[in-house]
């Protein structure tokens, strides 16, 4: 398998901090497409009308929390299969 750096990466935690943390780790890491939501809902809304690659999120936020975005996720056939990573501190 082939290292893409353009892999379209969705990073969502509620604090500002940790999604500049988590920019910076993968931009070290040679992935350039970095975007960012604050939380499950906004998340949510962004992948459901413009396609990642893969998603790391927190588990601890308001709105949505990362277990419920991701049991969302998989309840619809257009991202049940897409890569998820849940983080938390």
């Amino acid at each position: 398998m082939e290292f893409r750096a353009d892999i379209r990466i969705l990073v969502v935690d509620d604090f500002p901090s940790m999604r500049t943390l988590f920019r910076k780790m993968l931009l070290n890491l040679g992935l350039t497409n970095v975007i960012d939501a604050e939380n499950g809902e906004q998340a949510f809304e962004f992948i459901s009308g413009s396609p990642v690659d893969l998603v790391i999120s927190d588990w601890n936020m308001p709105k949505i929390s990362g277990i419920d975005l991701l049991r969302q996720m998989r309840s619809k056939d257009s991202l049940k299969l897409l890569p998820f990573l849940m983080v938390t501190g």
